[in-house]
């Protein structure tokens, strides 16, 4: 289950407040963030996403699922570069 742990095991509130204490340390730092993704995100998560870190840049690479890094390689690498 590994990645899946944390997902199955912590307590959503507890969720939420650490991966926003991750975003901000984020934001406070400059720190660019490049969202790379197989489809669309969902409005709400894109809105949530940008309030969280304002320069967000969101990339769709259609149909690669839930790993476009590993159906992608080149084009994440250019997304990256």
């Amino acid at each position: 289950m590994s990645y899946w742990d944390e997902l199955l095991t912590t307590p959503p509130a507890t969720l939420d407040e650490r991966n926003a204490g991750r975003l901000a340390r984020i934001a406070s730092q400059g720190t660019p963030y490049h969202y790379v993704t197989g489809a669309e995100p969902d409005p709400e998560y894109r809105a949530w996403l940008s309030r969280a870190l304002p320069d967000v840049t969101i990339s769709v690479l259609p149909g690669s699922g839930h790993f476009p890094h590993l159906a992608h390689p080149a084009e994440v690498a250019r997304l990256l570069s």
